[in-house]
């Protein structure tokens, strides 16, 4: 599982630069709204009710003070996440 963790990850990045190269080219805007790495799941499953709720209490937070959607990549070094 762990791998395919990763995997996903490395995709989802490559295609989020890929994206936010083709929109510079373009001179197209980029907009991106993600999850902070400061976030810290307390889902006890798969789809925990309450940390959706936490999730879009966080969204809402974001969109009401206007730093909901960001026009660059963020800034990532290396995963350092605890592996599940």
């Amino acid at each position: 599982m762990r791998a395919l963790g990763a995997l996903l990850r490395a995709s989802t990045a490559g295609d989020l630069h890929r994206v936010y190269t083709l929109c510079q080219m373009q001179g197209m805007d980029f907009n991106l709204a993600y999850v902070p790495d400061d976030h810290r799941s307390k889902a006890k499953e798969l789809f925990d009710q309450p940390e959706m709720a936490a999730l879009f209490e966080l969204g809402f937070q974001k969109a009401q003070t206007g730093t909901a959607w960001t026009k660059s990549l963020p800034e990532r070094g290396p995963d350092t996440r605890p592996a599940k």
